[in-house]
């Protein structure tokens, strides 16, 4: 199975750190069938957890001490007050790294897609 990906801008390459990502994604093709096209995004990103937290990814899930969900902050106002956020899968915050994992009907084939951000 081939491992679909985007980085995001648009306008540069993949950075070298986003590779050791990119190979982990990788390696759960290995655990998951092949011949499953009824992916989710969360068994996806449940097979590449312990992965991403060694490359020091906060992981979206019930481990998180924070919570469920993972909180990128987007914008800030008056007194450091935050006042636009997203919702990521996971996110480096020294490295500044956000992935997005799509999988199943979002996507062509119901395959998945893990997209990249530098924010």
């Amino acid at each position: 199975m081939t491992v679909n990906y985007q980085f995001y801008p648009k306008n540069n390459r993949l950075p070298d750190f986003l590779k050791c990502v990119v190979e982990v994604f990788k390696e759960m093709t290995m655990i998951i069938s092949p011949t499953n096209r009824k992916y989710k995004s969360d068994v996806i990103l449940g097979e590449c957890k312990d992965g991403l937290l060694k490359l020091g990814y906060r992981v979206e899930g019930n481990h998180n001490t924070d919570g469920k969900y993972i909180e990128v902050p987007v914008l800030f106002g008056r007194n450091n007050a935050l006042e636009k956020s997203f919702l990521a899968d996971a996110f480096n915050e020294e490295l500044k790294s956000v992935i997005e994992v799509e999988a199943g009907r979002e996507v062509l084939n119901n395959k998945f897609l893990i997209y990249f951000k530098h924010v």
